[in-house]
């Protein structure tokens, strides 16, 4: 059963940092940056979630898996998504394994884990841009063309727009800066 973890509770209304379990740590470290993304594809903030399952912990954009997480005392590892190969390559990551869907990373632990920003960054960066959108643009197009972006403030439309996912790859069809 999948529990969606509440980093934020506390019964004392104090966040203590040391009694987090690693995982929880490492998402803390890098929820900002995560945060960050989701901002810039102009996507809604709760678009992402951390859950604890059986033996891992995963960050999720909507249903899709951006990178589980595991720590023991022993050893640390993330899984990736297979689709997510040349991020990890481009990273220099070294891969320790894998099964049908996932790559695995050993990590050091959870401060040489935290050192990556960039890294978690570029996958949840890449699984907003490979989730499936349902239109191909609104009634905006013209001012996202020309502002280069989506502009429409209702963040569910925006990232069910395929226009969008045009535009940041620098694809402009219309407006004063058509391309195309």
């Amino acid at each position: 059963m999948q529990e969606q973890l509440d980093i934020f509770s506390n019964t004392e209304n104090e966040c203590s940092f040391d009694n987090l379990r690693p995982e929880t740590k490492l998402y803390k470290q890098i929820e900002p940056d995560m945060i960050k993304v989701v901002g810039t594809n102009n996507a809604p903030a709760d678009s992402i979630t951390f859950t604890e399952n059986k033996s891992y912990f995963t960050l999720l954009y909507r249903s899709n898996v951006v990178f589980r997480v595991h720590f023991s005392k022993k050893a640390g590892w993330i899984e990736i998504p297979k689709r997510l190969r040349d991020i990890a390559v481009r990273h220099g990551k070294q891969l320790s394994g894998e099964t049908d869907s996932y790559l695995k990373i050993d990590v050091d632990g959870v401060e040489a884990a935290c050192c990556d920003l960039f890294f978690y960054s570029e996958l949840l960066d890449m699984q907003i841009d490979l989730y499936p959108t349902a239109h191909s643009c609104c009634s905006r197009y013209v001012e996202c063309s020309n502002a280069k972006c989506c502009v429409n403030p209702d963040k569910e439309i925006s990232m069910d727009c395929y226009y969008r996912k045009n535009l940041k790859a620098g694809k402009i069809f219309f407006g004063d800066d058509a391309n195309i």
